[in-house]
């Protein structure tokens, strides 16, 4: 002979549920859980991420330009420069530049070329000098 299970009353029974399951919501916000970083959490967006940030900062001409790249000189000072050196460049071609101002006010027209083998030789002596003189025309 058997003996018949014991079964509490119905509000006893919904109690005793209602804090077994209270328990066990409880013990599953309570599981201790080691702490991720969103890196290893998403590993394949960190690395596109990084590598596509890394590749923007290495190829990108204004930042290189500011921390890589040697700084250039100002232009102003560049540009003083070389006008200081035509006036230098129009004396070592002087006998060349009188020919042709010679040609030009004889002939009074520039533009049917009459005087353009002595412009050739005064263009082609003032870039001899200049090459010289290491500058720019």
């Amino acid at each position: 002979m058997t003996i018949p299970q014991y079964k509490p009353p119905k509000d006893i029974q919904d109690l005793l549920d209602k804090k077994e399951q209270q328990q066990a919501t409880q013990r599953r916000r309570t599981a201790v859980l080691p702490k991720r970083s969103w890196i290893q959490r998403n590993p394949r967006l960190f690395q596109i991420s990084f590598l596509t940030g890394s590749l923007l900062i290495f190829f990108s001409k204004p930042l290189y330009d500011c921390f890589i790249a040697d700084p250039l000189p100002p232009l102003e000072v560049k540009a003083n420069q070389r006008l200081r050196n035509y006036p230098v460049l129009l004396t070592k071609c002087a006998d060349k530049a009188t020919a042709y101002a010679v040609c030009v006010s004889r002939d009074l027209n520039v533009q049917h070329k009459i005087c353009d083998t002595e412009f050739k030789e005064f263009l082609n002596c003032i870039r001899k000098s200049a090459l010289e003189m290491k500058t720019k025309l």
